[in-house]
């Protein structure tokens, strides 16, 4: 279900991207928590197919990876860029790992907005910003959702795929 979903978006992004020489940066948050145990295969499965169905470059289309539990996990985070191998090698080496822990994104979609500010400082331009949730639930320490409106107010795109 979650690559259908996936290849959806890439379709709709495929699809804008012939019609308008799409310019976006994308930025696909991994639950990685230990609720997603059973479906972390399916995660890192579809986030993989989704990367290799983008047609990415420097000046077009770059995608970051965050996954998180209680909070990013960095050592696994990517940020944007356009190198289909280096996402597709982190997203696979990922997925040989147990997810654990607890559920916390606020953290992420500020380091969201981190990536999205040195890209456009990066590029000298404003591009569509994209975020992918994939997630099973709420998060357990939710404290308020200012991060997820100010990247609304400032034109982000937000899309949530439950696992």
């Amino acid at each position: 279900m979650i690559s259908r979903i996936f290849l959806i978006l890439s379709i709709f992004i495929s699809n804008f991207a012939y019609s308008q020489c799409l310019k976006a940066d994308i930025v696909i948050l991994l639950d990685w928590s230990g609720s997603e145990s059973e479906n972390g295969h399916f995660v890192t499965g579809a986030a993989s197919d989704f990367i290799y169905s983008l047609s990415m470059g420097p000046s077009s289309v770059k995608v970051g990876i965050i996954p998180f539990s209680y909070s990013p996990l960095i050592s696994w985070c990517v940020p944007l860029t356009h190198d289909a191998l280096i996402l597709s090698n982190v997203v696979s080496n990922l997925g040989t790992t147990i997810p654990s822990g607890g559920t916390s994104y606020q953290d992420s979609f500020s380091l969201s907005d981190d990536f999205f500010k040195k890209s456009e400082e990066e590029r000298g331009e404003k591009v569509m910003k994209i975020i992918i949730l994939i997630s099973d639930g709420e998060e357990l320490n939710f404290y308020s959702n200012d991060i997820i409106d100010y990247l609304k107010s400032n034109d982000c795109l937000i899309w949530c795929i439950g696992t």
